[in-house]
């Protein structure tokens, strides 16, 4: 694959076109390239020199415009978190996990069985549409469930997989509002000693980035 049709495979969206001296001339005096954005094409009054010039410079701009979705995705995510994620209790967690009579409790917010990646790995995809979450596998269209995990979990059970073991690293206080979303999309919560208890299997980056806060906080009215 050549380094134009390398980064036209990561670019979706994009064109690139030459630009001719006159019309109906062949005499390419350069290329440039647009993008689509909702139903409308949009181009930059810039031209390059050669066709991979122009897509080199159109992933950039890819690249760029990605990098500005995210951020408002996470600036949403953030004042979420800021209202919902109350307090870190990793500390707590782990000094009443050496008590034994609190480890079976908080055993349900040690461990997460992953169903989505071995059921993605055998073949299945999930789509929302407005009455749930359908899931597709080889043979065709598997199931209405109410939310993604339950078609995920579904999708192992008819194949008798055995889920993915992901450890939590960190413990956090939620409120209530959070604690329904985070349960509906197969998280780790568990109610101890009038606190609610959401395990972050993820460490060492801000809990606004994660995956599950970014969705909860963009595509759910919480």
């Amino acid at each position: 694959m050549s380094t134009s049709e390398n980064l036209q495979a990561h670019c979706a969206g994009y064109r690139v076109t030459p630009l001719y001296a006159e019309f109906g001339s062949g005499d390419v005096t350069g290329y440039q390239f647009s993008w689509r954005d909702g139903t409308q094409r949009w181009s930059r009054p810039f031209s390059y020199d050669t066709e991979e010039d122009a897509w080199v410079m159109a992933y950039e701009h890819y690249h760029e415009n990605r990098i500005s979705e995210q951020g408002k995705l996470f600036e949403v995510s953030k004042n979420m978190v800021h209202k919902h994620v109350l307090k870190n209790v990793s500390v707590l967690v782990t000094e009443m996990n050496h008590h034994e009579e609190y480890q079976d409790k908080l055993s349900e917010v040690l461990v997460k069985d992953d169903f989505l990646n071995p059921a993605y790995e055998a073949g299945y995809t999930v789509s929302e549409r407005e009455d749930g979450f359908y899931l597709f596998g080889d043979d065709g269209e598997a199931g209405a469930f109410y939310s993604e995990h339950d078609a995920w979990v579904a999708a192992c059970e008819r194949e008798g997989i055995e889920p993915y073991q992901n450890e939590a690293y960190e413990w956090w206080m939620v409120s209530n509002a959070l604690e329904i979303k985070l349960v509906e999309r197969g998280e780790m919560v568990i109610r101890f000693f009038g606190l609610i208890i959401w395990g972050r299997c993820d460490t060492g980056s801000l809990v606004y980035t994660d995956d599950v806060m970014v969705d909860i906080a963009n595509n759910t009215d919480i």
